[in-house]
Formats: structure tokens, sequence, C-alpha cells
């Protein structure tokens, strides 16, 4: 074979390796925007800081509740009181309308009936949202807003990472967290937060490895009483530096207001009922042994008279109606009265 024909067959040779590569990489872009356009719904991922991990886009849609990355700080009046809460989906109100969420509710109550028109409470919770995100979150940003009091509505799983989603469309897990554990990691960890970062295939994929992890796993063998204890520290230190009052509202779940009812909520089985606990226990004590201020609202829901506050025609262990959120409420008022100063509390509040 001459040079000439040689060199035909290796440009045929080369031009079709090319044609090969690049229809890979056009199904592999397919499958990649395919991938990112069913992945977050109304969500964004938060890259910067990582610990925010996701977050609502800035848009007005969601004006009355959760934290908008991105969207701009109100000027404060002068003589405004302003409070801020911050947490997971029982601060963000899942189950209840925006009004009813207890942020709200004490809003209602501190503007509209005791004639405190200066007083606003925002409600920046947040689904799924962690105690890193938490004080991320905070420590990063919320002294803009120049806060005269942080409120963060802390839940039993505030134990535990948040290290996954499910995409909006096709259910799949997607991992966002802002570390990979040992038990799914492959590649060196550096390379993996890149990928990550890039790409909605690989945060499907890993999201899977991670699902099928946690599976083998108890629920209560996942939490972390460190990565807590850590990130309370975070806000500890941030509150103290900055002068600004942080309370810490240790939130049960609802039926636990009644240990003998409590497993009629989950077919008989008293089982989820001592997770439950526990978890909130450990919350509570990793609060007194920080010595930040913080409410147990565990004595509250169980002398409510309640067995549970499930949402109508719900069982929702997790998430309480509107009457459990306005117990939520009621039980903030004392301390914002003596923290603030503000006048005496007398109406009770809407929205139940």
């Amino acid at each position: 074979m001459d040079d000439s024909i040689r060199t035909r067959s290796v440009k045929r040779r080369l031009v079709a390796l090319g044609v090969g590569l690049g229809m890979a990489l056009g199904v592999l872009a397919g499958a990649e925007h395919c991938a990112r356009d069913g992945e977050m719904g109304d969500m964004i991922l938060v890259f910067d800081p990582p610990a925010r991990k996701f977050a609502l886009p800035p848009s007005d849609k969601f004006k009355d509740r959760g934290w908008r990355e991105g969207m701009d700080v109100p000027e404060k009046p002068a003589g405004l009181t302003r409070i801020i809460c911050v947490g997971d989906s029982l601060t963000y109100g899942v189950q209840v309308s925006p009004r009813e969420a207890w942020p709200y509710q004490l809003h209602t109550w501190l503007r509209d009936q005791t004639g405190h028109g200066t007083v606003e409470v925002r409600n920046f919770g947040l689904n799924g949202w962690d105690a890193e995100q938490v004080a991320s979150l905070t420590t990063s940003g919320l002294d803009e807003w120049e806060p005269d009091l942080i409120i963060w509505g802390s839940f039993g799983n505030d134990l535990e990472p948040t290290r996954l989603l499910h995409g909006q469309k096709s259910g799949d897990p997607i991992y966002v967290g802002s570390e990979i554990p040992e038990e799914i990691r492959i590649l060196p960890e550096s390379w993996a937060m890149t990928l990550r970062k890039h790409s909605a295939l690989y945060r499907g994929w890993l999201g899977t490895r991670y699902s099928r992890w946690a599976s083998g796993q108890r629920r209560q063998d996942r939490d972390d009483p460190e990565f807590y204890a850590r990130h309370l520290g975070a806000l500890q230190t941030w509150a103290s530096n900055t002068d600004i009052p942080l309370l810490v509202v240790a939130i049960p779940s609802h039926v636990l207001s009644d240990m003998e009812a409590c497993p009629q909520s989950f077919s008989g089985d008293v089982g989820p009922c001592n997770v439950a606990l526990s978890r909130h226990e450990q919350i509570v004590d990793l609060l007194k042994e920080s010595d930040v201020n913080h409410l147990d609202l565990l004595p509250v829901f169980q002398s409510s008279g309640h067995d549970h506050f499930h949402p109508e025609s719900r069982n929702d262990p997790d998430h309480p109606n509107a009457v459990g959120h306005r117990l939520i409420a009621t039980s903030l008022l004392p301390w914002i009265h003596g923290q603030l100063g503000l006048e005496d509390l007398m109406p009770e509040p809407s929205g139940g």
C-alpha cells in the first residue's frame, strides 16, 4: 500500500472517529439538557457559597416566604423592628398557606393586633434546609438586613445533613450535599465536587448512589450531632460578633404531643415515635450545652390538650396544621416581648 492510500485510510478513520465522538458528545449534551430541565423545578442550585446548596430564585412569585437567592435588601426605615425567621419546612410552612405559617402569624399579631405597625417578621425558611444552610445564610448575608432578632425553627432532622433532593419531573434523587461521604466516593472529592457543580447527569448518578447507601441505614444512624453543634457554634459566634440576638426554637414532631397516642400515626408502631423523641432530645441537649438562647416546644405541645396537629385529611407526622403553627407562634411571644421590649401581647394571632 503506497503512502497516498495509507494517508486516505488514516483520514477516513479520523473522520469516522470525529463523527463518532461528535455524535456521542451530542447525545451526552442532549441527556445533560434533559437532566437539567427536569432537575430542580422552582428551586435553583447554589454553588457559591457551596454550603447554601439550593434556594428559590429572586422572583416575586415567592415573595411571601422562603429564601430567594440574590434578592435585594430592602431599606430599613427608622424605628422598624425587623425579625427574620430561618429554618426548614417547619418554618416555611409546608401543608399550610403562607399566612398560616408561624412566622406570618407572628407578623400579623405584632403589626396589626398590638398596634406595632413598625414591626415586620420575614419568613426565610426553606424546605429541606439543614443546620449548615441556616448557618451559611445567616452568617454570610443576614446582617445586611439589619435584623433585631433571628429566630431559627430547628427540627429533629437538622441532625442529618441534607444531601438529596428529588427531580421535579422525574422524581429521581439529585445529590446536593456540600461534601461527598466516603461511602459513595469514587473520585477524589475535589474532582467530584467540580463535577457536581457542572453536571446534572453526575448529580443524578451520585444521588442514586447515595440513595441506595442511605436506604440500608437506619435514619438515626445518619444523624451527626457534631455537624449540628458545629453550625450552631458558628451561629452563636456570629450573633455575639454582630450583637444581633439569636433564638433557636426546638420544634418537635407534633405527634409527640401525646406519646400514648403517637403510634396511631405510624400504624401502631411505637418505633418512629421513639426515634422522633430521641432526635428532639438530642437537639435540646446540644442547645443547652451551647448556652444559646432557646425554647423547647415539646412541653408546649404536650400541654396543649391535643394528641396531634395533622393537616386535614392527611397523616403527616412532621408538618403541623395551622393550629399547630399558631401554637408555635403564641409560644414565642413572651420571649420576644422580653427581648425587644414590646407592649403587652394580649390578642391571639390569626390563621388557625
